[in-house]
């Protein structure tokens, strides 16, 4: 028998949640407000020498664990969602947003990844110190955001483990208590669902 099961692309996650999540979210302005102060500042005292032969190195290889955090941190989410528990979260539209919330800062460190190997070749091509700043700040920003982002999903996957705990407590789920769901614990059990995903729509 043919599985029924369909695997949304990126592109339908990334509709889903809504493009602007990115803009209206706390992690991208403690990431834009973060971007914004370091470039005036070093646009103030000056850009060392050897800041970007410094940065630069530093900043991939913390992105590329950020990458490997966000690896873990979405399996440890797939690990604690049972088939039932899924079924659930799809239902109040949390599930596709959940998965984006792990591809965000994954996706976010390989943007870093990338502006931090640009600006140590155009370092080499160029010594002009607004150009070399603008893309300095960038990349830190860019880690910033992925910092930002990958605490909050974090946050949100150890308290669905929670949620899911209460799930199997009241019966909810595990089969346990088929009348479970029609009782007032459903109406709950969907606050705290929708109210763990306005943060981060």
């Amino acid at each position: 028998m043919k599985s029924e099961i369909k695997v949304p692309n990126m592109r339908t996650l990334l509709r889903g949640i809504g493009w602007k999540r990115f803009f209206t979210s706390i992690d991208f302005w403690v990431a834009f407000i973060a971007t914004v102060i370091l470039g005036t500042a070093i646009g103030r005292i000056g850009l060392a020498p050897d800041t970007i032969k410094v940065a630069m190195p530093t900043l991939i290889a913390a992105s590329g664990a950020l990458i490997a955090v966000s690896l873990a941190g979405l399996a440890i989410l797939v690990s604690l969602a049972d088939p039932e528990f899924v079924r659930i979260l799809r239902s109040k539209k949390v599930w596709d947003n959940l998965l984006m919330f792990f591809w965000i800062p994954a996706f976010s460190s390989a943007i870093c990844i990338g502006l931090s190997l640009f600006t140590l070749v155009l370092q080499l091509a160029i010594s002009e110190p607004l150009t070399l700043t603008i893309f300095l700040s960038l990349s830190i920003g860019s880690f910033v955001y992925s910092v930002s982002s990958l605490i909050l999903a974090l946050g949100t996957a150890v308290r669905f483990g929670h949620y899911r705990a209460e799930f199997l407590i009241k019966g909810l789920i595990g089969g346990t208590n088929a009348t479970a769901k029609k009782s007032d614990d459903v109406d709950k059990t969907d606050t705290m669902i929708q109210d763990e995903t306005a943060l981060r729509q």
